[in-house]
């Protein structure tokens, strides 16, 4: 994936953006019909975030970060009201690249934030919009991570750190160059206990690239590599929030681990002709075991009269997947008819196998509500998917006359999803999906000077169904999450359609951006609630509407650089629907609750602010301080938005300073939460089963209660880095 590069003041200086998914067509931002937003890699190393998510939820408008698991390395983001996050069962629609590779698993097209380094970066792009060019489940937006080469970041850099909940953190950072070649090597590790009990994270990543260049050709290969042990607290009733650092119950375990090899080359035939391809190879690897309470202790067998005595189980899950993709990209300058004409024509051919294993054991709950197992783990799901998808895709950028740019675009997508029971007891399960559709994109810019930009576009996306959600889609056996597959009646793809208006400009030392926008979303799907609080199963809601707007200021004045990003969103269904939610206050007898059209999704603040102030006191010292608020939002459970079960907003202060000691020596301080505030980041009706005497359990008389996930307090990290060329 292109690189962009750092965004300047300087009157002279253009910002290039990323316009396709390879290397070659990179467009001036003011011809680019869409609010993008770009940050170089050294704003990023400089706040020291432990995922690319966290840094855009400090920084980015219209972005929002909930933490369902109660772990700093598994944020669920969402921009624009549509989702990138790891927790299987969160209908997906922003798609996310890495170093060319579209990282949103094929298997539930999540996206596993602790596998994507957030060391030795170059740039980060977020693109707005239903842009077809960036492929599947572009709904929302399209992230493009780019790491950086060993040119950009050159000598060597060693840092640890430590402080809060036990936190110690060891990194290291070689970039070398020896004529055409060059090298980057960056290694992390970073261990904690976590401010919540059951808490604890182990994440080691590496990241390693070796280029070549020679002119306007390149080459190279990289291995990413991630071995990460990642624990949740879960959300609690919100009657428990007087000590937010207990967990709800335990254990829930994740390990994730990916091995990915990419090979890029460009090379430009002559002045106006440019071919790129790209391969890589990937390796995916996911455990997880997850107590739960039994949704149905107490109640009664009608044929025997027997009352259920089962307390819990513990859910383990196992992914195995593999994956490989293969692109090829032409970029074309040229003058046709008297205009200009800069095109771009691309293919993608992606392919990967999942095998998926669920098993489950009977559990009883100890003391401190942890599980302990009373017999062995048995089987419940076996499954095997296998996909294929083909993408082919064209864009001219055409000079109309000078100051116009009309932007066209086109993308056709093909899926095809087979699905395998491999226990030979769930035939339900096998099943053969296909889906295709051409996506267009049309955008217009007026640029009378370098003064400002003006633009206008409409552009289409597309979402096929994934394994996970095909396979857990039957109202009449709901899946337990991380999911326990059933039989798989169809679900329709989700098409989305974006109108954006906008206009951006710079006078003098000031940068200035204003944006109006509206995605409807046809046959959305959404994961809907079961009679249990820990099933569910995914269907078509049919339409739904995010709609905003966004403000972005940004000044550099000497020492001193501040930037400002305010958004609003509004995000509602289009079209009523049954569901169930059995501890929704207006549930019927059967647990089912009518959600009337233009209620308003959950899970999504209307507004957000972002501000960021750094400041260069000297050579030697240096501070920046970052300023997030959000409003409130509704709670998951409550989509007819009659419960008022909401998620409070809040505003949150970081602070991080550097202090250069000596030449190659600087001390580093990161604050979180400077003003120690408390909050919650997500929420969901539920029901609280360890109601008993001194809060032990008991199932059958449980209170149903509005469940929240506390935000981490405050934390403070001190770290040394030493350099050396």
């Amino acid at each position: 994936m292109p690189a962009a590069p750092a965004v300047d003041t300087a009157p002279q200086v253009v910002t290039i953006v990323a316009a396709a998914p390879l290397p070659g067509l990179a467009l001036p931002l003011q011809e680019l019909p869409a609010n993008v937003q770009l940050w170089r890699g050294a704003e990023v190393d400089r706040q020291r975030p432990a995922t690319v998510a966290g840094f855009l939820g400090s920084n980015a408008a219209g972005v929002g970060l909930g933490d369902a698991q109660g772990n700093p390395w598994q944020p669920e983001f969402s921009f624009r009201g549509f989702n990138a996050s790891p927790l299987l069962g969160t209908p997906q629609g922003v798609s996310v690249f890495f170093d060319g590779v579209r990282v949103n698993e094929p298997f539930g097209d999540i996206v596993n934030w602790d596998l994507i380094p957030s060391a030795a970066l170059a740039s980060l792009q977020l693109m707005p919009g239903s842009n077809p060019v960036f492929g599947l489940n572009t709904l929302g937006g399209a992230l493009v991570i780019t790491p950086a080469d060993g040119r950009e970041l050159p000598g060597t850099r060693a840092t640890v750190s430590g402080g809060a909940f036990g936190r110690r953190s060891m990194a290291l950072l070689n970039g070398t160059q020896h004529g055409a070649w060059d090298t980057l090597l960056s290694a992390q590790a970073t261990r904690e206990r976590g401010w919540r009990a059951h808490g604890s994270s182990r994440v080691a990543q590496l990241y390693g690239r070796l280029g070549w260049h020679q002119g306007d050709d390149e080459a190279h290969t990289s291995l990413t590599l991630a071995d990460n042990r990642l624990e949740g607290a879960q959300t609690l009733p919100q009657s428990w929030l007087a000590q937010p650092s207990q967990a709800y119950t335990w254990p829930d375990t994740t390990t994730n681990r990916v091995a990915m090899l990419t090979l890029g080359a460009t090379w430009r035939a002559d002045a106006r002709h440019q071919l790129s391809l790209s391969a890589y190879l990937r390796r995916y690897r996911s455990g997880n075991i997850s107590s739960n309470v039994n949704g149905e202790f107490g109640q009664v067998d009608a044929d025997t009269g027997a009352a259920d005595t089962l307390q819990a189980t513990n859910e383990a899950t196992r992914i195995r997947q593999a994956s490989g993709g293969l692109a090829l990209q032409l970029c074309a300058d040229r003058r046709h008819q008297g205009l200009g004409h800069r095109w771009t024509l691309g293919l993608s051919l992606d392919a990967s196998r999942a095998r998926y294993v669920q098993q489950s054991q009977e559990a009883a709950f100890t003391a401190d509500r942890g599980t302990a197992g009373t017999g062995g783990f048995a089987p419940t799901t076996d499954a095997a998917s296998r996909s294929l998808s083909l993408g082919l895709y064209a864009l001219d950028a055409m000079a109309l006359s000078p100051g116009w740019t009309l932007s066209l675009s086109a993308r056709h997508d093909r899926t095809r999803v087979a699905i395998d029971d491999r226990s030979g007891t769930a035939p339900g399960l096998d099943g053969r999906h296909s889906f295709s559709r051409l996506n267009p994109a049309l955008g217009l810019d007026w640029h009378p000077g370098p003064a400002w930009t003006a633009f206008v576009s409409a552009s289409q996306g597309f979402r096929a169904p994934t394994p996970m959600e095909l396979t857990c889609a039957d109202p009449g056996a709901p899946c337990k999450l991380p999911t326990g597959f059933v039989s798989d009646p169809p679900l329709q793809a989700v098409v989305a359609r974006t109108l954006e208006a906008g206009a951006r400009g710079q006078q003098g030392a000031w940068q200035w951006s204003l944006a109006a926008w509206r995605t409807q979303v046809r046959d959305d799907i959404q994961f809907v609630g079961s009679e249990t609080a820990s099933a569910g199963y995914f269907r078509n809601v049919g339409a739904t509407r995010r709609q905003g707007l966004e403000l972005g200021l940004r000044v550099e004045q000497g020492p001193l650089a501040l930037a400002l990003r305010v958004a609003q969103v509004d995000a509602r269904f289009g079209a009523g629907f049954v569901e169930q939610s059995p501890f929704h206050p207006s549930a019927d007898a059967q647990g089912l609750v009518t959600v009337p059209p233009g209620a308003r999704l959950p899970g999504i603040a209307r507004h957000t602010a972002r501000l960021r102030l750094d400041w260069r006191a000297s050579d030697r010292w240096s501070w920046g301080a970052s300023l997030s608020a959000a409003s409130a939002s509704l709670a998951r459970g409550d989509e007819s938005n009659q419960a008022g079960a909401k998620v409070a907003g809040h505003a949150l202060a970081h602070l991080d300073a550097r202090w250069r000691l000596a030449d190659a020596i600087t001390l580093e301080l990161q604050l979180h939460n400077l003003f120690d505030r408390r909050y919650a980041t997500a929420g969901v009706l539920g029901r609280n089963a360890f109601t008993g005497p001194g809060g032990g359990f008991d199932g059958a008389n449980g209170r149903n209660e509005l469940f929240l996930s506390p935000g981490a307090p405050f934390a403070a990290w001190l770290g040394l880095e030493i350099r050396w060329d």
